[in-house]
């Protein structure tokens, strides 16, 4: 009897034990980077006017709600948290952009690509985003001027995809901290269409 209330015992101190140190492990909090903010969080009031360069078209954005913060915790991780970030956009030429710790994504109408990858922005990376996919980053383009407006330290980045067929897809995106996106490419076996931007006003 006394070996069994012993053994008892040792359980319920292992038990506390253990229960104690789950909790002296910290949370930590994986915060999107403060960089991509400046490239890619705006705030209502925010508006961007497109020219296409190739019809003459002219197109618009604006954001008309708050950014929406998320917290992600992987199931396998409960001491590590993700911080998330939706923009919606309203108007035809953007839909929304998902900002991650890691991952920068642009939706259109019709397509969605990953335009920035956090974990670098430094200039000449390449990322393989998965076999098919890639995501280029080029040097710093110090100066580009659309129409009224010059930009300066250009951010340039190119995602790529091949399919099955070995059809190429690009979409070039060129963006400028506290503006936005100020150019954009797409280019597919059947199209080429390029925009940039002619009048703006970004709120952070």
């Amino acid at each position: 009897m006394k070996r069994c209330n012993f053994i008892l015992i040792i359980l319920i101190l292992f038990s506390i034990l253990i229960t104690s140190c789950k909790k002296k492990q910290a949370v930590v909090t994986d915060y999107i980077p403060s960089e991509l903010k400046e490239y890619a969080l705006f705030q209502p009031g925010s508006f961007w006017i497109y020219k296409n360069e190739n019809t003459g078209k002219i197109d618009s954005t604006y954001i008309s709600k708050k950014p929406e913060f998320d917290n992600y915790s992987a199931s396998y991780d409960n001491n590590t948290i993700t911080e998330l970030c939706q923009v919606f956009y309203d108007g035809s030429f953007l839909f929304k952009t998902n900002l991650s710790p890691s991952i920068y994504d642009i939706l259109f109408t019709d397509y969605g690509f990953e335009a920035i990858n956090s974990r670098s922005f430094q200039p000449n990376q390449l990322f393989q985003l998965n076999g098919a996919t890639t995501l280029k980053y080029f040097p710093l383009v110090d100066s580009m001027k659309f129409d009224n407006n010059t930009f300066h330290n250009v951010f340039v980045t190119q995602w790529q995809y091949i399919n099955l067929q070995r059809d190429t897809f690009k979409n070039t995106s060129y963006f400028v901290k506290k503006v936005g996106l100020i150019k954009f490419n797409h280019k597919e076996p059947n199209a080429d269409t390029t925009w940039h931007l002619i009048n703006y006003k970004a709120v952070q």
